[in-house]
């Protein structure tokens, strides 16, 4: 009954996890929507810059503005000058997208291939790299412009004009998003996690075993074993979620036969998503859930500003 050994909890216990293509590519695609949600006007900035530098030193004006035609042996020389004096740049450029590239493709096909549950500040240290390499490309178009104080005018226009879009955008996202999303998410934490943490200290044995998406305010408050279902620190999950998908694992009620080293499963769960509780009432691999208690948290963020659901439930295994 409860021992009984399914193909996850021998997955679980062997550490052998089988190869999930299509968990991969899912991991990808989530992985490349928080990108877009926290880096999506950079990386737009930076495809334009791009272009742009392509483009003037492919197809570079006939004349100087402000000045005389240049032609033969008077053109050759101008063309030598700004090759010799902004050539560098774009090869400084291209290696930093190099870099970008390789790092990007590194850094999200690591979290995908190993089944991390993807968060947006996941995505931060693509940052710096990206920055540095469109602040070069700005350099770079600035030669490309070639001489002449009007088309100078308009690349310093155009480098200021995307120095205080940064800053705006910056400016938007801390006082508009960040600020007012710390000032509410801490009430709502301690209201929701730490009041189900006390009230798990002071109706289960000492001894339960609590399943959680979020597992630190909860596993504080009730000083319970947890059971992580992000796999953080929870192996036999972490082996159960890489093969299937932790969104997956979780939704179909896969980590309820994966037990701990000691054998125990999960007792209790406590769960966050949209809407109602979902699995109020239901019966999913033999274990019926009861809710017990349930509150709302503030949104976790800016590609999650909605209030979602926070409930707990005792979990009743039946005989099979």
């Amino acid at each position: 009954t409860f021992g009984r050994l399914t193909p996850a909890t021998a997955a679980a216990k062997s550490g052998q996890v089988s190869f999930a293509p299509a968990a991969v590519f899912g991991s990808l695609v989530r992985s490349a929507g928080q990108l877009a949600v926290v880096q999506g006007p950079i990386w737009v900035a930076l495809l334009v810059l791009i272009g742009l530098v392509l483009l003037l030193r492919r197809y570079p004006d006939d004349h100087v503005v402000g000045g005389p035609s240049l032609a033969g042996s008077d053109r050759d020389e101008l063309d030598a000058v700004v090759v010799d004096t902004g050539g560098w740049t774009v090869w400084l450029a291209v290696a930093l997208l190099w870099i970008v590239a390789t790092w990007t493709t590194l850094l999200l096909g690591g979290y995908a291939v190993k089944g991390v549950w993807i968060i947006s500040r996941y995505v931060a240290p693509l940052a710096p790299p990206l920055l540095l390499a469109a602040g070069t490309l700005a350099v770079s178009l600035a030669d490309a412009v070639g001489p002449g104080r009007e088309r100078q005018r308009w690349a310093k226009t155009a480098l200021v004009t995307g120095w205080v879009a940064t800053v705006a955008l910056n400016a938007w996202l801390f006082f508009g998003q960040v600020v007012p999303h710390a000032r509410r998410f801490p009430p709502g934490v301690q209201e929701c996690y730490i009041g189900m943490g006390e009230w798990l200290r002071e109706n289960t044995p000492p001894d339960a075993v609590v399943a959680a998406l979020d597992i630190g305010a909860v596993g504080y408050a009730s000083e319970r074993r947890v059971l992580d279902l992000m796999g953080l620190v929870s192996p036999e999950i972490l082996a159960v979620g890489r093969s299937l998908g932790f969104q997956e694992m979780v939704a179909n009620g896969a980590w309820l036969e994966a037990a701990g080293p000691d054998g125990r499963l999960a007792e209790y769960l406590v769960d966050r998503n949209l809407g109602l509780p979902r699995w109020q009432g239901r019966t999913v691999r033999g274990v019926t859930f009861e809710l017990l208690k349930r509150c709302t948290i503030d949104g976790v963020g800016l590609r999650e500003p909605q209030p979602w659901t926070v409930a707990l439930y005792r979990l009743h295994r039946n005989e099979r």
